[in-house]
């Protein structure tokens, strides 16, 4: 690429005029803080040890380098409390590699011979010329291998400056081929399964009864041995798409209030904070180009219960990164199961959602030997033209290579044995029907927005602490869809007792009739009178006929028909 003798002087005057200031200031940086060690326990599944390493680096907040390109995989737990220098260096000697300090925050890791001939010292001005990627992503992902000082991106010209040693130039080339290319659309189906110890047993995995959060990626002979078996008791599908290092979440369960029944009766002017009963999993796929095509999955689960009258928390997780290719089935072991359902389950508290997944039941196996699984199987779509007969998928309208507002995507999985239930894009927090990420206003082609006459505007009053994004997420609208509808200009500054219009799907919204009380529509749609007054801002328990409220599920799921 031909860069003019004036953008060069630019770059070359701001990295030298950056380097006296450095200079001037260095001897005000402190070194020496504790080692930071890994907060939980973390697993390794057929990783490349690259990606091994380059975890440990962000974990332990250093940078590190490979002085030669060797190809290594490795599976590996490593225990929460180990100090993550140290235990990277131990990783590096188990696998016939050194690990070299350069300063206290860069790391080299490679043979005897790179690490000897490595030159470190030869630092040159680069510029990179981008094609796809933005120069900002691109200098965000640079960071693993230079500070952000050394590190420049032009607009205009699209590229990305560095000032690098031919040591760490060989190592941004790197993520930069990685980065700077087409990314496949991933999607990935979804299947929660109820089998027996049995099964489990027969796949390879041992004690399946414990409760302990398990990842296994799955042969192709166990998968299809799994897709042949008929005594499986399928609970929920779904089927998501995915944009390529985007993060994405599946909850399983029922959103209920962290304050019992007794505690709102003697307590007044309390903020409920609310409790995601069930299992999520919160998920990131990397596309890693190679010779063949490679997925790395980073998978945070966790399953949370409540116990006793005042609904104490127990929680037990899974942190784990996987290495996958398409198509390959992923299983989750140690999701909550029915015996953990069923101990949950009280006169006072009862899950709609949870209640309707466990319907079915597995045949004549009793609850004790059963246990609940989770199938993720990633594949891609190469191109828009792949996803514009999908007519199945709340996101066909919206081109896939164009990146979605930067929330968390929530999932609600559906369950098989429910009924009528319709796929929206926009749906309550805690309501059984899937939400997908949404495109930002604009985004693709053809795009067709929501019809007002769909959804219901509904006053909210904000309580003390609450932001946007929980408002958003408590209603499962997005933080675009509140700005705008609010006019807001300043999204991230709302104030306690600020009234905000939401709007609420209509499937949510309920019209109160003759002789109904907040209790009785609490017991008929399995929630409480809390998780109501919250989502209406209702002060007290008075409702008048002909008012409009709204409900934690569509108002056709009818849980407690009684009532």
């Amino acid at each position: 690429m031909n860069i003019s003798t004036v953008r060069m002087g630019k770059y070359l005057l701001f990295f030298a005029l950056l380097g006296c200031c450095l200079t001037v200031t260095s001897g005000h940086i402190t070194i020496g803080a504790e080692e930071p060690v890994f907060p939980t326990e973390s697993s390794y599944v057929d990783v490349e040890l690259r990606e091994i390493f380059r975890d440990l680096a962000e974990t332990g907040r250093f940078r590190v380098l490979f002085a030669n390109r060797f190809q290594k995989r490795a599976t590996m737990i490593i225990a929460a409390g180990a100090p993550v220098k140290k235990t990277t260096a131990e990783i590096a000697a188990n696998h016939g590699l050194m690990l070299k300090w350069v300063n206290s925050t860069t790391a080299v890791i490679g043979d005897a011979s790179s690490l000897a001939e490595m030159n470190t010292s030869d630092i040159k001005l680069h510029i990179l010329p981008l094609q796809t990627v933005s120069p900002v992503t691109m200098a965000e992902v640079l960071e693993a291998v230079l500070p952000s000082h050394k590190i420049r991106y032009d607009f205009k010209g699209n590229n990305i400056a560095v000032m690098a040693s031919s040591l760490e130039l060989e190592n941004i080339k790197e993520l930069v081929e990685r980065w700077d290319r087409e990314n496949p659309v991933i999607t990935v189906e979804v299947e929660v399964v109820e089998v027996t110890l049995d099964f489990l047993r027969e796949l390879g995995i041992k004690n399946p009864a414990s409760p302990q959060m398990k990842a296994y990626p799955l042969p192709e002979k166990l998968a299809a041995m799994i897709a042949e078996d008929t005594e499986k008791n399928s609970l929920a599908r779904h089927e998501t798409r995915n944009l390529n290092n985007r993060e994405g979440n599946l909850f399983f369960g029922d959103r209920i209030p962290g304050v019992s029944e007794k505690q709102m009766a003697t307590t007044t002017g309390y903020q409920i904070d609310y409790i995601d009963v069930g299992t999520t999993v919160d998920y990131r796929f990397k596309f890693i180009p190679h010779q063949e095509d490679e997925l790395l999955l980073e998978l945070l689960a966790k399953v949370e219960m409540v116990t006793g009258p005042n609904l104490d928390p127990v929680r037990r997780e899974l942190r784990a990164t996987v290495g996958l290719v398409p198509e390959q089935t992923i299983i989750i072991t140690g999701v909550l199961k029915r015996t953990e359902y069923l101990q949950m389950k009280t006169p006072s508290y009862e899950f709609p959602f949870l209640g309707s997944l466990f319907a079915a039941t597995n045949g004549d196996a009793q609850p004790d030997e059963v246990a609940t699984v989770i199938f993720l199987t990633p594949s891609f779509q190469k191109n828009a033209e792949k996803t514009a007969g999908r007519q199945d998928s709340p996101q066909a309208e919206a081109g896939p290579d164009l990146e979605p507002e930067p929330l968390k995507p929530a999932v609600s999985l559906v369950p098989e044995a429910a009924s009528e239930v319709q796929t929206v894009s926009e749906v309550p927090a805690v309501s059984l029907v899937p939400v997908v990420p949404e495109i930002p206003e604009g985004a693709g082609k053809e795009r067709k927005d929501t019809p007002k006459a769909n959804t219901t505007d509904i006053p909210y009053t904000v309580k003390k602490s609450e932001t946007l994004y929980g408002i958003a997420k408590k209603f499962g609208v997005s933080v675009q869809q509140l700005t705008i509808t609010n006019r807001l200009e300043n999204p991230g500054e709302i104030k306690a007792g600020a009234t905000l219009i939401i709007p609420v799907p209509n499937e949510f919204i309920y019209t109160v009739k003759t002789n109904e009380t907040l209790w009785r529509l609490a017991k008929r749609y399995g929630t409480t009178v809390a998780v109501l007054k919250d989502l209406n801002s209702l002060a007290g328990e008075e409702i008048k006929v002909g008012q409009k409220l709204v409900l934690p599920v569509a108002a056709a799921k009818i849980a407690n028909p009684q009532f």
